[in-house]
């Protein structure tokens, strides 16, 4: 999820204690989310980076806490906003603005000497991740971001060869993909994250969406993270209980391609039916996890689950039943401090009590 917490792109105290307390909180992996590989490339001023030695060593000291008190994978998302940066001039697939009405400024359409920056810059952040600890990383490859400014006919309107068909439309990002595997140690996982549906007319459809995932993982992805939207904003997902889950199903199911699904996702109802009816191989929490950082842990105390599976850190076990509550437990409040019962008083003798008067 995007914090928007850093400064000059530099995670601080407040990234520590959120992706801490997520890694404590009992999920497989904690995503550390939209991190930009150059200054240019950031959504906005808030948005944490990866291209400095000073970024390195801040996130070398989240990775280092998380490592120490949890056996919580971390990953981070890398990304170039492209459309979507905030400040200056972006840079694009073609020269679309992400929103109609001059209220941002027209992107630059990229050239080949900048798309060899762009691929300098994704693979110095990729080796800065993997020497900051990092156990995951995962390719920001949808949401209007730069690749998927390339990936999707609503936002690549190229005449060249990086232009057209899905499988011109694919050569950029594969070559991106391509450069940050060699990179990326082969004993971790790298995953990319995809929008499979624009959700308006003339977008990315189910083909297309399967092409994608067959080419990215015979480029060297372990696994897709399915999402869809935020490439346009005339979009019109429909929105709903796991709404995206479909997509993860349809590659999954497919092409063999391991998927990760997304949106919407906010139960352990929701997780057990997609994982036990093979729809996906893992599940994404998101906001629910925002709510709720232990998402996990108070998951697996729902379902009576005590097991190594979701491991109560040794400062919090004290916290690891669930509490007793009047709906499900049927105890009732206490309304009144409790009292001693007063003494008994000794009468020799009691006056008759009259009976009433018919």
């Amino acid at each position: 999820m995007a914090l928007s917490a850093a400064v000059d792109g530099v995670p601080g105290d407040f990234d520590v204690v959120h992706l801490g307390t997520q890694s404590l909180g009992g999920a497989a992996l904690v995503l550390a989310g939209m991190t930009a590989v150059s200054a240019d490339a950031r959504t906005d001023a808030g948005c944490p980076g990866l291209w400095t030695d000073e970024q390195e060593a801040a996130w070398r000291r989240i990775t280092a806490f998380a490592h120490g008190q949890s056996d919580t994978c971390l990953g981070i998302q890398l990304t170039h906003a492209g459309r979507r940066a905030g400040g200056g001039a972006p840079l694009a697939a073609s020269p679309l603005p992400w929103a109609e009405g001059g209220r941002v400024p027209v992107p630059r359409e990229a050239n080949r000497a900048d798309m060899d920056l762009v691929v300098r810059d994704f693979v110095r952040a990729a080796e800065r991740a993997d020497r900051a600890g990092f156990d995951v990383l995962e390719l920001q490859y949808g949401h209007g971001h730069l690749m998927s400014g390339f990936l999707s006919p609503l936002t690549n309107r190229r005449t060249d060869e990086y232009g057209g068909p899905v499988a011109n439309r694919l050569r950029f990002p594969l070559e991106v993909l391509l450069a940050v595997r060699a990179v990326w140690p082969t004993g971790k996982a790298l995953l990319v994250r995809v929008s499979a549906a624009d959700w308006a007319e003339g977008g990315l459809d189910e083909a297309d969406a399967v092409h994608i995932a067959r080419a990215l993982a015979a480029a060297g992805a372990d696994a897709i993270d399915v999402s869809t939207g935020e490439v346009v904003p005339h979009e019109r997902p429909p929105f709903g209980r796991s709404y995206q889950t479909p997509y993860a199903d349809l590659i999954r199911n497919t092409t063999g391609v391991a998927t990760i699904a997304v949106g919407a996702i906010s139960t352990y109802d929701d997780v057990n039916s997609v994982i036990l009816a093979g729809r996906a191989d893992l599940c994404a929490v998101g906001r629910a996890q925002l709510h709720d950082p232990l998402w996990t842990l108070h998951a697996a105390a729902a379902q009576g689950y005590r097991g190594p599976a979701a491991p109560w850190a040794r400062s919090w076990r004290a916290g690891s039943a669930r509490p007793p509550a009047a709906r499900t437990d049927r105890v009732p409040p206490r309304l009144e401090l409790l009292r001693r019962p007063a003494a008994p008083v000794h009468q020799r003798w009691l006056p008759r009590v009259a009976a009433p008067a018919l």
